[in-house]
């Protein structure tokens, strides 16, 4: 259930290349994505993103299991390993993304996070309502009914983050008072959530001069990476790690790739 959003072909390619002309790859286990819904009919999913404070995300049981907001955008799968079974709370996928009105009209539900799908996302996402990607419902019980969720739960969840909003302190998870907003119970949206991979953080491994090297650790020659590719930073190439990755080593490839010639 680890979804596509597709975000980076250009990784894709460097791993292909490297491997056709004998490379080696490193950090392959390392990843980042975003939540994203998988519609019917497209290759990758979209990456959804809310634009008001007025929202949750519940796991399949119909709790809170994380700070919504407290992610950076590269980091938001992170939120899957919130396990705190003691507590009661755990991420059991699907998860749902449930705002009000307010926040559904503030802004396409994907849009900040390109799509490789041939598919325009409306603006006031009503559009994605009618198809019915996007779950309306008049109350908590009406949408816990059309989610297959408790509805006893689903309520005290919204009923809970409603007074945490109320008064400024998510006791729960330590969400910002300025990034919450009560919901109105009485025009609810939800849109159903999967991990969804952007690329990975890995590809080819190189050197310090930059060289592309071969598994025995032998340059491959004339072949030369640099940036979020195969970043030395593994990991940690999230929050502008890739670009800097890119100006240094870039600069390293260019020099020695001008004096090989």
């Amino acid at each position: 259930h680890l979804h596509r959003v597709g975000h980076d072909g250009n990784t894709g390619d460097a791993i292909r290349m490297t491997q056709q002309a004998g490379g080696a790859l490193w950090h392959m286990s390392e990843f980042f994505g975003w939540f994203g819904y998988q519609a019917a009919g497209h290759d990758a999913a979209f990456a959804i993103d809310f634009h008001g404070p007025g929202f949750v995300l519940v796991n399949a049981a119909g709790q809170r299991f994380c700070d919504e907001t407290g992610y950076e955008v590269h980091e938001r799968l992170r939120a899957l390993v919130n396990v705190k079974p003691a507590a009661g709370y755990y991420p059991a996928l699907p998860a749902y993304g449930i705002c009000d009105g307010a926040t559904l009209r503030a802004g396409p539900l994907n849009g900040v996070v390109g799509t490789p799908n041939d598919y325009r996302w409306s603006a006031d996402n009503q559009a994605e309502v009618r198809q019915g990607w996007i779950t309306r419902a008049g109350s908590p019980a009406e949408l816990a009914g059309r989610l297959g969720l408790d509805p006893a739960v689903l309520a005290a969840t919204l009923d809970g983050f409603n007074a945490a909003a109320a008064a400024g302190r998510d006791e729960q998870f330590g969400r910002r008072a300025g990034y919450m907003a009560a919901l109105d119970l009485a025009d609810l949206y939800a849109i159903e959530l999967w991990p969804a991979v952007a690329t990975t953080s890995g590809g080819p491994r190189r050197d310090a001069e930059s060289r592309v090297l071969r598994p025995d650790g032998h340059p491959v020659p004339g072949l030369y990476a640099a940036g979020g590719a195969g970043t030395v930073w593994g990991p940690y190439t999230h929050s502008g790690g890739g670009l800097t990755d890119a100006l240094v080593f870039g600069r390293l490839a260019g020099q020695n790739a001008a004096r090989s010639r």
